[in-house]
Order: structure tokens, then sequence, then C-alpha cells
């Protein structure tokens, strides 16, 4: 996700699916992330990032801790004092290459897709998760029963629609192509906030994506097609 690999065919002249090199290496840091998110105006948590265990934390408990550089939710952890936040940094930082700190958002946890391109690009319905875990973990995600999947979401139609504008300005603020997933945590139920963008959907039998895709009455064999298609199609 990296963008390595795009590079590497495109330097070949092997057309590939998904977003460039750029958008892919910019999306898979959540820093990076944000910091093209925030000139356009899209809501996402404020942050900090953290390079050591002696860093002064400048924001009020409770927070999330994740690494910049991972997927899966792989790292992440929640903390709810500095002390526990402290000790899980000291072990972190022997793992990850660089560390940040998220204000914590209390709220409904909500995926939404991007699909398409040009005057066909759009946002699918959105999906709500209810892990059975503290949070969507790593194994929330990849283990059948760990989450319940509500789709479509339990949202009020203005903020639904709003959540999926939102998603589809931020694929454009990140130049992404195809396909992608955004990901919020909704506060009382009204104020989404962006707290990943996803440069290249799962595509498994428990990934969002495809569930989204079905919901919009796109079968997974018209799904593949059009992200196959898409290749030939980025700028």
């Amino acid at each position: 996700e990296d963008g390595v690999i795009q590079g590497f065919l495109e330097s070949i002249k092997i057309p590939d699916t998904g977003s460039g090199v750029i958008a892919s290496a910019v999306t898979l840091n959540k820093v990076l992330t944000k910091m093209v998110l925030k000139p356009h105006q899209l809501p996402t948590p404020e942050f900090q990032v953290i390079r050591s265990v002696q860093d002064v934390i400048q924001m009020e408990m409770p927070v999330v801790l994740k690494p910049q550089e991972e997927g899966s939710s792989f790292g992440v952890s929640i903390h709810r004092s500095e002390k526990s936040l402290k000790d899980q940094l000291e072990k972190d930082l022997k793992t990850f290459d660089s560390m940040f700190i998220e204000q914590f958002i209390s709220g409904k946890e909500v995926t939404v897709s991007v699909l398409g391109w040009g005057k066909a690009l759009r946002a699918l319905p959105i999906l709500e998760l209810k892990p059975k875990n503290a949070f969507y973990d790593y194994e929330a995600k990849y283990t059948s029963g760990k989450t319940d999947f509500i789709l479509p979401a339990q949202l009020e139609p203005s903020v639904a629609k709003q959540i999926q504008e939102i998603a589809l300005l931020a694929h454009k603020a990140c130049c992404l192509h195809g396909v992608s997933r955004v990901y919020f945590m909704v506060e009382k139920d009204i104020y989404p906030m962006i707290t990943e963008v996803n440069s290249i959907p799962g595509m498994t039998e428990l990934s969002d994506l495809p569930a989204e895709a079905n919901c919009a009455g796109i079968a997974m064999p018209d799904l593949v097609e059009e992200i196959l298609n898409s290749a030939w199609q980025r700028p």
C-alpha cells in the first residue's frame, strides 16, 4: 500500500489498479493524510506526533495511540491515563518507527467506500461497524463473528449524505483513483470525523467494500471488473 509496487509497475509500463505512487504513500501514513485533509477543511480528530516516551503529552485523555504507517488497526490502542499511554508507548516504539496520538472520539464507527472515476465516481452505502472487542481492531476485522455489520448504517439521512459527500471529497483531496475506503467516527450520531483513508480496501469475504457494493446492487464479478477497468483511466 506504500506505492512501491505501483512505482515498479509504472516503470515497466504495466497498468495497475488503484491509486498512483504518491497518493498510495500519503494515505498509508495517517499523519500525512491528516495534513492533506486539514487544508481542505475535512474533519479529522486532533493529533500529536510522538517521537519518544519523554515527549510532553499535549492532549487531554482519552487518546488513541497509533503507528503512523500500519493498516488493519495493527498496533492501535486506547488510553485513558498518561501512565497507560507511556507504558504502551515504551513497548510500541521498539516495534514501530513512528507513532502518534489522536483525540478519542466516542460514537458510531462507520466506513464508506468510493468507487469509479470521472463522472462515474460515487460513494457506496455506508457500513456501520459494531465490534464485540473494545474497538474495530485487527481481531475484530479478520475473525468471523467478532463484528456486527449494519448495512446501511443507522444514521439520519442528512448525516449519511454528509458522510458520503465528505468521503468523496477526501478521495479527491488525496488524489486517489478507482477505489478507496474512508473510516469515520460519528460523534453523537451527528458529527463525522475521518480517522483513516485506505487506498487498497480489502476484498475478502469479511471485507467492507464487497458488502457495500452488494448493498448497492453490484455483484462481486462486476465490482472486480470495474476496479480492473480503472487501471487504464488513471491520470
